[in-house]
């Protein structure tokens, strides 16, 4: 048997199997790279020390975990609406496939949606609160604030700049841009980040 064993690791791997080991740690770079460029800069920009983006569909403990492998240094930006009746009420909501979600029954049942928020809200929450409070920050919607906003900046490494008001995009309801400044000063990464 221990013959037999030699012989078969002695064959020439064909197929799916006959590939080099992966270097993750490349293959991670290159996702860095990847994301940079989708988002239509580079990672050596000096116009930019920090890029991101907005992900809502990113939420099981699987994903996140793997997120937070390839992006070594990523901060996330927990939101989440403490009210999960509006929540569920909302277009968004109202609009779900059957499916689209583990645990939501019906199109429209808001019921089942918001027993749907409340689990992946659970989930979210319990991920965050087990990761460093430098990599993660939560913050509920019902507490955008000025002051949890300049927190926010404050948290990312950024001073010279302070919220002096909160955009309202879905303000009165749909998707309009309240296009007010909200914004005070030059927001300058720094230095001791």
């Amino acid at each position: 048997q221990a013959n037999a064993e030699k012989n078969i690791n002695k064959r020439k791997k064909i197929g799916p199997w006959g590939g080099k080991p992966v270097d993750v740690d490349a293959f991670h770079k290159q996702l860095n790279r990847l994301l940079a460029v989708s988002l239509g800069t580079s990672l050596s920009d000096p116009r930019y020390s920090v890029i991101g983006f907005k992900e809502i569909r990113i939420n099981n403990r699987e994903e996140l975990d793997w997120m937070k492998e390839v992006f070594a240094n990523a901060k996330f930006i927990v939101n989440y609406r403490r009210d999960h009746g509006a929540q569920g009420a909302s277009a968004f909501w109202a609009n779900m496939n059957e499916g689209d979600l583990e645990d939501f029954e019906n199109k429209g049942d808001h019921a089942a949606a918001e027993r749907a928020i409340e689990i992946k809200e659970r989930e979210l929450l319990d991920w965050a609160r087990e990761q460093d409070e430098t990599a993660v920050m939560e913050m509920s919607v019902e507490d955008f604030t000025v002051e949890k906003f300049n927190e926010l900046i404050e948290w990312l490494g950024y001073g010279g700049c302070e919220f002096i008001d909160v955009l309202h995009s879905n303000k009165g309801g749909g998707y309009k841009v309240d296009n007010t400044r909200v914004l005070k000063g030059s927001c300058d990464k720094n230095v001791a980040d």
